[in-house]
């Protein structure tokens, strides 16, 4: 190799040398994590997480937190290991993006897991989402919220964060669809007490102090709930001492309490 081709590798090495530097010095490090606002987090519980970012640089930080697996997107400034970890210690949150913004910014963008329906193991109610995951627990002492509380699900173990599920238990499936469908009819919140899955064929609602919904089976289950929330709204509630009963096929019929 002659001199000249030697001299322009020595600059082309200068070069590549002096925009590294550049990029990885002080001028890039991060002095601020902006958290989008959230339902069921204080921004200042999720920034706790993530206040370790602070005064480091933000490339290296994102060559850190990529795996191989991950490499390819590296020009994205995601910081996705900081991601599922994030996920995984904040059970609410469903999907989490962490970019880096040039110079200085780190931005949080989330998706919650939205509680549908409440299980009770002993003296503790457990928040169950749309997913059938467990995303936090309450005792008796606490405040309950307006949400139905399923019975006929036993669970040998829960763990906050993990799903319920368990593909030999049709009654999680069924009460997970009709729950997530309440909700889609805006029906899930403070109308109907507890929903009994006890028999996926025999299935019954109540709403305090004296309605009963026999609700039947799951065959057109949306459509019963639609039939469902129009009684409702007509003014049926827990103080009409009856059974709604849907078992006939049709629209239901309603019967006064003997």
């Amino acid at each position: 190799m002659n001199r000249k081709g030697v001299r322009i590798i020595v600059i082309l090495i200068l070069f590549i040398s002096v925009v590294i530097a550049f990029f990885f010095s002080p001028l890039f490090n991060i002095k601020e994590i902006e958290i989008m606002p959230m339902e069921y987090y204080d921004e200042k519980e999720v920034y706790v997480h993530l206040a370790g970012l602070i005064g480091k640089n933000g490339f290296s930080e994102i060559l850190k937190h990529k795996s191989l697996s991950q490499s390819e997107s590296i020009l994205s400034f995601q910081l996705d290991e900081l991601e599922d970890k994030l996920v995984f210690e904040c059970p609410y949150l469903r999907d989490v993006s962490i970019s880096y913004r040039f110079p200085n910014k780190v931005v949080v963008n989330t998706k919650e897991r939205i509680p549908i329906f409440l299980l009770k193991e002993r003296s503790v109610y457990l928040y169950i989402d749309s997913e059938g995951y467990l995303l936090s627990t309450f005792t008796e002492e606490d405040e309950k919220p307006n949400l139905p509380i399923v019975q006929g699900i036993e669970l040998d173990s829960y763990k906050v964060g993990q799903p319920i599920t368990k593909s030999e238990d049709k009654r999680v499936d069924t009460a997970i669809k009709i729950c997530n469908l309440l909700k889609q009819l805006s029906i899930h919140e403070g109308r109907i007490d507890i929903i009994d899955v006890s028999d996926s064929d025999d299935i019954w609602f109540y709403t305090h102090p004296s309605l009963s919904v026999k609700f039947g089976d799951m065959e057109e289950p949306g459509l019963k709930l639609s039939y469902l929330k129009e009684i409702l709204n007509a003014g049926f509630n827990g103080e009409s001492d009856g059974i709604i009963d849907f078992s006939g096929g049709g629209y239901p019929v309603f019967r006064h309490n003997e």
